[in-house]
This record gives C-alpha cells, structure tokens and sequence, in this order.
C-alpha cells in the first residue's frame, strides 16, 4: 500500500499487487470528489503502466466513505508473504 496525503484531494492510498509483468490495483480516496477524478483518469494509468512493459489485470476505484470505516481498516492486501508497506 501506498498512502499519499495531499492538500486537495485528501488522503488517496494504492493497494498494488504484482506477478511478473501483470499487474492489479486498487486505488482509495478519501473523499467521493476525488474519487472520480482519479477513475476519470483511469485509462491513461493503463495506458502508461502499459507503455512501461506492464499489463494491468485488475483496477478498481472506490471511496472511503462508500467501503465503510470498518472494512476499510481490515482490508489487507499483500504480494505472498510480504509485510512491506511504504506510507508517503
């Protein structure tokens, strides 16, 4: 995971997963506003992840305040047994 906290959109954090050159994420935003800025740019990520030798197999946007406090808190999302997690 990576968690940017940003002066106008809030807090966005990246749940990122990879297996060789296949690549899913979930990105999270804080506020419904943001949210739909980032999904408005969804298909340039794909198609930059792309021309960087990536292809991406899942993504998917969504809003704290639709997942629900609880379940965002429990939510794990790891690459094997990996515990690394980067917060920006």
């Amino acid at each position: 995971m990576i968690s940017y906290k940003t002066k106008t959109m809030g807090t966005v954090k990246a749940y990122i997963e990879m297996n060789g050159e296949n690549l899913g994420y979930r990105v999270e935003a804080e506020r419904v506003e943001s949210n739909e800025m980032l999904k408005a740019h969804a298909e340039k990520l794909a198609r930059g992840l792309k021309a960087i030798g990536y292809n991406v197999s899942y993504s998917e946007f969504t809003n704290e305040a639709l997942r629900g406090e609880e379940t965002s808190k429990n939510t794990t999302f790891k690459h094997d047994d990996s515990s690394f997690e980067e917060i920006i």
